[in-house]
């Protein structure tokens, strides 16, 4: 079940090395993993993932989309990591999700508005120089023009199997499961829910891989 399986996912990242190290230290990057977690948690309450699921409800997307905002307000990229996942998500579903079972209008305007209630009183009362670095230097810039932690697109094909270390080794039975749930097609229960994971794992890494600055964390 979807319980069994979140329950499952939280305690191998738990328990992974690199997790573990990084749990134990003031890092925001475990803040920013939280808000986004929580993020896709509450949007999915509210977006069928099946055509036989309860209708939208679009106050737990909003709530989704605010959780979102959190993770902004956290570092940067969380918005960026939720709303791709989602568009991924739909580009990939054919047919199990639809764009218009999505509260885009609402979701946005939360996470516009969570983002606001800080962003608004600092770009009024602080110096021109905090603003720049905190609203551009440390994220934009940041993201598409480092000046630090610059790797190579494989990067994280190296790091990341370390990280996960020592569950590392049940991927290929991990893989396994994957395909025969897709094989299956339609017929399989937990092809949406199946179809939803890849689709935030495959455009996190995709997206983190692309970006020249990289730290072995990022992904996790």
């Amino acid at each position: 079940t979807g319980l069994v399986a979140g329950v499952a996912a939280a305690a191998l990242l738990g328990t992974s090395s690199r997790f573990l190290i990084l749990a134990n230290r003031a890092n925001i990057d475990m803040m920013l993993a939280f808000w986004t977690t929580a993020a896709f948690a509450a949007f999915l309450r509210g977006c069928p993932l099946r055509r036989d699921d309860p209708p939208p409800r679009p106050g737990w997307q909003a709530a989704g989309f605010a959780l979102a905002g959190v993770a902004v307000l956290t570092k940067g990229v969380g918005a960026v990591l939720f709303v791709l996942g989602i568009v991924t998500w739909l580009a990939v579903a054919r047919g199990a999700g639809s764009w218009r079972d999505v509260a885009w209008g609402r979701g946005l305007l939360a996470l516009a508005a969570t983002v606001a209630a800080w962003a608004v009183p600092v770009a009024l009362a602080a110096p021109p120089e905090y603003r720049e670095a905190i609203f551009f230097r440390q994220t934009l810039t940041r993201l598409v023009d480092p000046w630090t932690h610059v790797e190579g697109w494989g990067f994280y094909l190296k790091t990341l199997p370390l990280n996960l270390l020592p569950w590392t080794t049940a991927l290929p039975f991990a893989a396994w499961a994957v395909a025969r749930v897709l094989r299956r097609g339609g017929a399989d229960v937990d092809r949406p829910g199946v179809l939803f994971a890849l689709a935030v794992a495959g455009s996190t890494f995709a997206f983190f891989t692309l970006l020249p600055g990289k730290r072995d964390y990022y992904l996790l």
